[in-house]
């Protein structure tokens, strides 16, 4: 075997993985109902930026945090989250409610 056929072997058995690409976040508000977009500058309007890097959350209630979470993953292209079973009762005027009750009742 020569040197050349060595070295071959040696760059496809020791070759370097390509990282997967990096998903850039498209987020788009035309995906979003006019509704549910005044809705979500009407969450994300009383935060404020924290030393320009991070937003204050801390405001938010929690149903409020999963609101706007759940409103910025539809813009961005993502489907519909998952059933929680452990969620608690959402108010529908806070979008759709997956509580274990609620969806109980829908089945």
């Amino acid at each position: 075997m020569t040197l050349d056929r060595r070295l071959n072997r040696l760059q496809l058995v020791y070759r370097r993985r390509e990282p997967p690409p990096v998903r850039a976040t498209s987020f788009d508000a035309k995906r979003l109902s006019f509704a549910e977009q005044i809705e979500l500058d009407d969450l994300l309007r009383p935060l404020a930026p924290l030393h320009g890097e991070r937003w204050d959350l801390d405001s938010l209630s929690v149903e409020q945090l999963e609101r706007a979470t759940e409103l910025t993953r539809k813009a961005e292209g993502e489907g519909p989250p998952a059933a929680y079973h452990y969620m608690k009762h959402r108010d529908p005027g806070m979008g759709p409610c997956l509580c274990a009750a609620c969806l109980k009742e829908a089945t």
